[in-house]
């Protein structure tokens, strides 16, 4: 009997242990859970497969929105508490956040993460750039009353 529930509670904790997620999640202002938007996320979506990346969203609630200009969307929310759209194409991380004017602070921590390394605007754009183990990362950032968005693109330096 000690050895039938041994062998349960192994199974247990490895799926436990596999059903966890990579990505970090943060609860916006109104209540909406969502794939928050910082450093270590965006280099562990970096890394993903499209397959994985595309599991680990669904795992957060996230919808399949099919491809737009090579890049396979995922998307939550609605009108009312806001619209988030996560997309990845090869060598690139964008987001959009629609939130109709409600309060937005999902990219404070990225803005905070980077602000060592900002270089100016580029059409409306805050514009971050810094190498990390042998890559260029350029990260586009702006911010509105009705939307944000980044788009982090990488490079073999």
């Amino acid at each position: 009997m000690k050895v039938k529930l041994m062998v349960f509670f192994i199974l247990i904790v490895c799926i436990s242990a596999n059903a966890q997620s990579l990505l970090e999640e943060e609860i916006t202002s109104n209540g909406q859970t969502i794939v928050k938007i910082n450093l270590n996320n965006i280099f562990t979506m970096m890394e993903m497969s499209p397959t994985k990346w595309k599991n680990e969203l669904e795992e957060a609630s996230y919808e399949s929105m099919g491809y737009r200009n090579n890049s396979l969307e995922m998307s939550k929310g609605n009108s009312l508490t806001g619209i988030h759209t996560i997309g990845k194409a090869p060598n690139t991380i964008s987001t959009v956040w629609l939130h109709s004017g409600i309060k937005a602070t999902i990219l404070d921590d990225l803005q905070e993460e980077l602000s060592d390394y900002y270089t100016g605007v580029d059409e409306g754009n805050l514009i971050y750039r810094f190498s990390k183990d042998g890559y260029g990362w350029t990260f586009g950032i702006k911010r509105d009353d009705r939307v944000e968005w980044v788009i982090v693109t990488v490079q073999s330096l």
